[in-house]
Order: structure tokens, then C-alpha cells, then sequence
């Protein structure tokens, strides 16, 4: 029964580590590259809010932040924000269809861009406030989630059918 328990967390930090290594790959900076860490770590927030918490979100945030030469704290703040939505909108979530995840998960990721872009602005450190760089990422990474969710709910239903 512990070995079901180590796979799933074997499983939920192989998949976050893909995240991150999709998000290190040299994409550019062109506003079309989705953040993949962050569908990823919804995801387990939404199926595994007692593995993957706030404190996983924060420190997955700082590791982007060091990865990506931003200012400490703005993945941070991404991700804690789109973490306790999550949390927040679990049950509204879960009862939806999969059209409806996708517009929850959508105004999730418009949240947390829009506070991302003008935290940057307000700190001078981008003048690239424009709807390209909120909506268009909220939007492709939207249309991750049921990319994600449906390879990693596997994960999650082999676990679980085994462990009982």
C-alpha cells in the first residue's frame, strides 16, 4: 500500500519536473509561450490538494523566478494566486463539465497574468501592458488543461484504483 502512496508522489514530481523543463526550453519571449508549470501545478492542486499546497505553488515560483532572471517573487505571486483559486473554486471545479473547467481555469490564468503584467509595470520592469500578454497565455494555457488533465488524470485513477 506505501508503494501506491511513493508512485503517486513519484508520479506528481516527475510531471512537475517535465513542467519545469518545458518552461526552461528556449521558446523565446514571444507572448504565445504558455507556462506549463503552471497547468501542471493546478492540476495537482485540484486532484491532490494535500500533496501539492500553497507552500509547493511558492517554492515552485521561486525556482522559476531564479530560472528566469525575473524579480524574486513575481512567479511566486503567480502561482500562490492561482493555487488558492483553485483551492478556492475546487468544488465549483470539479462539478463542471469539461467546457465549463475550461472557462474556470481560464478566468484562474487571466487572474494571475493580469497581477503578473501589472506587478511588472508597476515595478518598471516591462512597458508591455497589453491584452496579448494577459489573454493570449490564459488562453493557449486553457486550452492545455484538458490536454494535461487527461494525460495526468491516469496517473491519478491507477494510483487510487490500486491503492483500495
Amino acid at each position: 500500500m506505501s508503494f501506491f502512496k511513493l508512485g503517486s508522489i513519484r508520479s506528481i514530481v516527475i510531471s512537475l519536473v517535465v513542467g519545469v523543463l518545458c518552461n526552461v526550453y528556449p521558446w523565446g519571449s514571444s507572448p504565445w509561450v504558455p507556462d506549463f508549470l503552471i497547468v501542471i501545478l493546478i492540476f495537482w492542486v485540484l486532484q491532490t490538494p494535500d500533496k501539492i499546497n500553497l507552500l509547493t505553488a511558492f517554492l515552485l515560483g521561486i525556482l522559476m523566478d531564479i530560472q528566469t532572471s525575473q524579480f524574486l517573487g513575481i512567479h511566486s505571486i503567480t502561482y500562490l494566486i492561482a493555487t488558492f483559486l483553485m483551492i478556492l473554486w475546487t468544488r465549483r471545479l470539479l462539478n463542471s463539465t469539461l467546457l465549463g473547467q475550461f472557462f474556470i481555469v481560464f478566468q484562474v490564468l487571466l487572474i494571475t497574468h493580469t497581477i503578473q503584467i501589472l506587478i511588472l509595470w508597476l515595478l518598471n520592469a516591462s512597458s508591455d501592458v497589453s491584452l496579448s500578454y494577459i489573454a493570449l497565455p490564459s488562453l493557449i494555457e486553457s486550452m492545455l488543461w484538458p490536454i494535461i488533465s487527461k494525460l495526468l488524470i491516469g496517473q491519478t485513477t491507477h494510483f487510487s484504483r490500486n491503492q483500495s
